[in-house]
């Protein structure tokens, strides 16, 4: 979920109240739900292959360990936006994340041809997996009267994970399966 939904997230781990039904852990996330003023907010993170550290030496090269920087690209950028409708009856709150994160899988490589019959490495395209997810939410919330408040709430979140079960199966990245769930 988008990380500016929420106004204020309480955890308890411990000495739960008596009207929670199992022991554990206990959340309460109270939504954001505009407001009378018009509010925004952006959120934006990532990296790049230059900034992550390798462990890779000598020793590891000489035993076949050539390929194993694995960040490829990673970002994440979350915007927030809310106010009024109608002053002091009805808000607005809207976010949107986009998030993706791909690594390249050690040892993997696409083929130079897909369709012969002996398989031969392309060394210099290595096999990627990983995930993209976009996730919107809007969220209403009317006051029929000063001291109640109805909200509705309507999230499309989508998922891509590219080349998924590639880095279980350890199978050719043109064989693995690109899936989508919406």
């Amino acid at each position: 979920l988008s990380a500016l939904i929420y106004d204020e997230v309480n955890i308890s781990f411990s000495g739960q109240t008596p009207e929670s039904g199992t022991n554990g852990v206990i959340m309460n996330a109270i939504p954001k739900s505009g407001g009378n003023v018009f509010h925004g907010s952006l959120l934006a993170n990532g990296s790049a292959p230059s900034l992550q550290g390798s462990n890779e030496n000598d020793r590891l090269r000489a035993r076949g360990a050539a390929d194993t920087d694995s960040l490829k690209t990673l970002y994440d950028i979350n915007g927030a936006i809310g106010g009024p409708i109608k002053r002091d009856r009805l808000w607005f709150y809207y976010t949107s994340r986009y998030f993706k994160n791909e690594y390249y899988m050690a040892g993997q490589y696409f083929a130079v041809d897909p369709a012969a019959f002996v398989r031969t490495p392309d060394l210099t395209r290595q096999a990627f997996a990983g995930t993209w997810t976009a996730d919107n939410n809007i969220r209403l919330t009317w006051a029929p009267t000063t001291k109640q408040k109805v909200s509705g709430w309507y999230a499309y979140q989508r998922k891509d994970d590219a080349h998924w079960l590639q880095q279980i199966l350890f199978m050719s990245p043109e064989a693995a399966q690109l899936v989508k769930w919406p």
